[in-house]
């Protein structure tokens, strides 16, 4: 299946959406899939000086290691996508944040003196991306996800009549600002490169804020390459009707 999608060069998107296994390669090559995804896979992957052959024995060598299959959710209602990404990624933030909060506090008391030039830009950085985070889950969850499941519930004219382009237009925004957090944080790090004297909090610290970029990539490649052009979408058929 990979070879044979890889061959159509689609975008970096329509790989992940068609092969959910691919976002474990994407990730190891630094390829954005989530707010980047619509560039063509070949043009992607010339950045990387990787070719098509290898990036497909990647892909179906990773896709044979994963030991559960992911849910295809561009056949899924939008209401289903949006429950998903609610109990799974909101909920995995609002544990994951404060406790990232905690360990840089620790990791500073004891390592700030020699290490400060990298921990401190880093706590500076995350903590805007967690302020905008919590404030992006709200919305989320108090605007958008009960428009987008009133709209599929009751598709009539007076609930599909409030734009919901504008909002979404917000969201993707406040994505490409945390994606941007996700690499200057990678940057001040020097993709998280550890100094000889880290200790096992320091450890932590730098393997779960790989792990939050990770979730975060998945999180946001849910929303912006499915669930939103699905909802866009789904006004526009509405208008036709």
């Amino acid at each position: 299946m990979i070879r044979e999608l890889l061959e159509k060069n689609p975008t970096v998107a329509e790989v992940a959406i068609k092969c959910p296994a691919s976002m474990q390669v994407f990730e190891k090559l630094g390829i954005d899939y989530c707010c980047g995804g619509q560039r063509p896979i070949i043009e992607a992957l010339s950045e990387k000086g990787t070719s098509l052959e290898e990036i497909a024995q990647a892909v179906e060598s990773a896709s044979a290691s994963e030991p559960v299959q992911e849910r295809d959710w561009t056949q899924s209602t939008l209401t289903e996508l949006a429950d998903h990404i609610e109990a799974v990624y909101h909920t995995f933030l609002r544990s994951e944040l404060p406790r990232l909060s905690e360990l840089f506090t620790r990791v500073l008391e004891a390592h700030e003196a020699k290490h400060g030039h990298v921990l401190l830009p880093l706590r500076d950085t995350y903590e805007s991306l967690e302020t905008e985070l919590e404030s992006h889950m709200l919305k989320e969850e108090q605007v958008l996800f009960p428009m987008i499941r009133a709209r599929e519930a009751n598709p009539s004219p007076e609930v599909m009549g409030f734009p919901i382009e504008a909002p979404i237009s917000v969201m993707e925004q406040e994505h490409l600002n945390a994606a941007n957090a996700l690499t200057s944080m990678r940057q001040i790090t020097g993709n998280y490169s550890l100094p000889d004297d880290a200790c096992p909090s320091f450890h932590n610290l730098y393997q779960s804020l790989q792990a939050l970029e990770e979730n975060l990539h998945r999180h946001i490649h849910l929303e912006n390459n499915i669930l939103f052009p699905r909802a866009i979408q789904q006004g526009q058929s509405a208008a036709w009707m």
